[in-house]
C-alpha cells in the first residue's frame, strides 16, 4: 500500500513539475512581450529625439547664416570669421542625425561644409574687408544653403510630444 501511495506522489510531482515548467514558459513569454514592447518605446524616444535635435540645430544654423551674410555685407571679416567654425560643426551634425536624409541631399550637404570651409580659407588669407565680389558669391552660396536645410527641416516627420 505504501508503495501505491508512493505511486500517486511520483505522478502528482511529475504534473506540478509540468505546472511548473508551464508556469516558466508562460512567465518567460511575458517578460519577452514586456521586452520588446520596453524596446519599441525607447527607439520611438529616441527617434523623437532626433528629430528634435536635428530641427533645433537647423533652426540655429539658418540664424547663423544670416548673421554671417550681414557680416559679410558689412565686410567685417574677423567676425565673420568667427562663426564659421560652428556652423561646420552643425551642419556635420544635422548631416549625421537627420532622421530621413537622402543620399543626395547627404552629398550636397556634404559639398556646402567644404564651400563653408573654402569660404572660411578665403578670408583667412584676406586683409582688411571682404571685397564686395566676394561678399556677394559667399552670401548667394549661404542662401543655397539655406534652401537646403529649410527642405530638410521641412522632411523632419512631426512626432507627437
Amino acid at each position: 500500500m505504501l508503495s501505491d501511495i508512493g505511486s500517486w506522489f511520483s505522478i502528482v510531482g511529475v504534473a506540478v513539475s509540468v505546472l511548473g515548467l508551464w508556469f516558466a514558459i508562460w512567465q518567460l513569454m511575458r517578460v519577452k512581450a514586456t521586452a520588446e514592447a520596453a524596446r519599441v518605446a525607447a527607439e520611438a524616444a529616441r527617434s523623437a529625439l532626433r528629430r528634435e535635435l536635428t530641427a533645433t540645430e537647423i533652426t540655429k544654423v539658418l540664424t547663423q547664416l544670416e548673421l554671417l551674410k550681414v557680416l559679410h555685407r558689412t565686410e567685417n571679416r574677423e567676425g565673420a570669421l568667427t562663426l564659421y567654425h560652428g556652423i561646420v560643426d552643425s551642419l556635420h551634425q544635422i548631416r549625421s542625425q537627420h532622421p530621413d536624409i537622402g543620399a543626395e541631399q547627404s552629398s550636397e550637404l556634404s559639398d556646402r561644409i567644404d564651400e563653408i570651409a573654402g569660404m572660411e580659407a578665403d578670408l583667412e588669407s584676406l586683409t582688411g574687408g571682404i571685397p564686395q565680389e566676394l561678399a556677394v558669391s559667399m552670401n548667394n552660396s549661404l542662401s543655397e544653403l539655406r534652401m537646403l536645410l529649410l527642405e530638410l527641416r521641412h522632411q523632419i516627420p512631426q512626432g507627437k510630444a
